[in-house]
């Protein structure tokens, strides 16, 4: 199946290459997605659990970054629920990080509410489910 876009996780997981992410909690900007492209950064790590940023300012970013080719993904809020899930994705996360998952039943739930690619973060991994 081909991608309009190239998740860059993938690429650099088939190279056995280190992919390199940048965090974004408290600049909502496109010209943040823009430093991290000409930096050389693979990927965009858009944090709505440590910070303020509102489904639109994380679209607008996710757009940036699919634009500028900078994957991005998003790190949702503990215990956000299924909406807010799905607006992330639709908003044009390539990934969703889940936070907190410390046991197995708590990863099935996670991976659940999404069709899309999904990373559910540990307190010590973080494993991706295709």
């Amino acid at each position: 199946m081909a991608f309009i876009f190239s998740n860059n996780l993938y690429r650099s997981v088939e190279a056995r290459q280190l992919c390199k992410a940048v965090g974004i909690k408290m600049v909502p900007s496109a010209l943040v997605v823009q430093m991290a492209q000409k930096a050389g950064f693979d990927a965009l790590f858009i944090d709505m659990e440590h910070s303020t940023l509102s489904i639109h300012e994380t679209s607008q970013m996710c757009t940036a970054g699919l634009l500028a080719e900078v994957t991005p993904f998003v790190r949702v809020p503990h215990q956000c629920g299924n909406g807010l899930i799905q607006k992330v994705l639709d908003g044009g996360a390539m990934g969703v990080i889940f936070p907190h998952i410390d046991s197995k039943g708590r990863s099935r739930a996670g991976g659940k509410t999404s069709s899309g690619n999904i990373i559910l973060q540990t307190h010590t991994a973080t494993i991706r489910l295709s």
